[in-house]
């Protein structure tokens, strides 16, 4: 993909105004990777009712996620004999495509138990310099060389580490850590990248939930990790030589532990006009049509008070890993519609270029 975006940006001409580095182009196929998922699950409205064409499926069909099955918060009733339920969304969670409610009839021995969730906020320091490796051109610093994350449920387990985890997945020593300390968010953002490939790949302890980027439910951090696990257990972070340890607060959650007697998909309903549908007599939740609503980082359903919630099984996009030539990680999206990514990519290059002369005459205008 590099090759092809070097080559169709020489033969607009670009190259002799401006050179793109391996990073810069990484960045503009980001950018445009996310733009072409987004145009990909539009909806089409012919009139009578929403359809998707297969082509726009197969455009994605490497990061949908299906049937994922999440447990339910149970609430106190809303109002007007509606009960109300949530759970927080993955945390790799991108954009809906369907849901499956699974609920059960309210009975003399349904019991809401409590259950703990257990919440490490984790927040990355500078990495101290450790090492000061020669090249043969210059010296090259390392930054976060190590960079680890480990619970303590059950021992020690590791969520991630990058440079094992990297290498281990190439295998190859490619990964040596970052060049300098304004890196730091790349080097978080892969941090979380990879702790969700091991998730999906499972290889966590069964009591870690999930790695999360400052948002888990109603919680959020800003520029925090948020490390979620069922039993008490603290999050070690470990930058080169430093080990920072982060205790963990408890979130209590209630939850029924009903057997699920039909599933049924939701209708979601738009933040604006939940009120209105809530209190509309035709519609409002019923038994086998119950409403839903995507807010606060959570999937929030409605149902009869006769009805309650136990699980919610999602059909999603996922958020994809980043294009990262150095360390040779590539396009998630399907290998045949890389060629229509590296056009758009091109397109979108030569439009910033075209911007430039612009903006600096703009930026010397300004100037007292």
């Amino acid at each position: 993909m590099h090759i092809d975006f070097r080559l169709g940006l020489q033969k607009l001409g670009s190259l002799s105004t401006r050179k793109f580095f391996p990073e810069q182009i990484d960045e503009v196929l980001n950018i445009v990777v996310d733009q072409f998922i987004q145009d990909s699950i539009k909806y089409e409205d012919d009139g009578e009712h929403f359809h998707r064409v297969q082509v726009d499926v197969d455009r994605i069909k490497t990061l949908l996620i299906r049937d994922y099955v999440m447990d339910v918060n149970q609430q106190t009733s809303y109002a007007n004999a509606i009960r109300k339920a949530s759970t927080p969304l993955p945390p790799d969670y991108a954009y809906l495509i369907s849901d499956s409610i699974g609920m059960g009839k309210l009975c003399s021995t349904s019991v809401a138990a409590t259950v703990n969730d257990f919440v490490s906020v984790i927040a990355v320091e500078d990495a101290v310099l450790v090492t000061e490796e020669i090249d043969e051109d210059d010296n090259i610093l390392k930054y976060y060389q190590v960079f680890k994350l480990v619970s303590t449920a059950g021992g020690p387990n590791t969520v991630v580490d990058l440079g094992t985890d990297i290498d281990a997945q190439l295998a190859d020593d490619l990964y040596t850590g970052f060049s300098s300390l304004l890196d730091k968010p790349y080097a978080m953002r892969l941090l979380w990248e990879v702790a969700q490939e091991n998730m999906r790949a499972g290889l966590w302890h069964t009591s870690l939930k999930g790695l999360y980027w400052e948002r888990y439910g109603k919680i959020y951090r800003p520029n925090r990790f948020i490390l979620v696990t069922t039993i008490t257990t603290s999050g070690d972070l470990t930058i080169n030589a430093v080990t920072f340890n982060y205790a963990p607060f408890t979130e209590a959650r209630s939850r029924y532990s009903d057997d699920v007697s039909a599933y049924f998909p939701s209708r979601l309903t738009r933040a604006s006009a939940i009120d209105n549908v809530l209190t509309t007599p035709f519609l409002k939740p019923f038994k086998n049509s119950p409403v839903s609503l995507i807010a606060d980082n959570e999937f929030i359903i409605y149902t009869p008070e006769s009805v309650i919630v136990t699980k919610a099984v999602f059909t999603y996009i996922r958020k994809p890993s980043r294009i990262n030539v150095a360390l040779q990680r590539n396009c998630e999206l399907p290998e045949e519609f890389h060629p229509l990514i590296v056009e758009k990519a091109i397109e979108y290059a030569a439009g910033k270029i075209e911007q430039v002369p612009l903006y600096q005459v703009q930026k010397d205008i300004t100037k007292p």
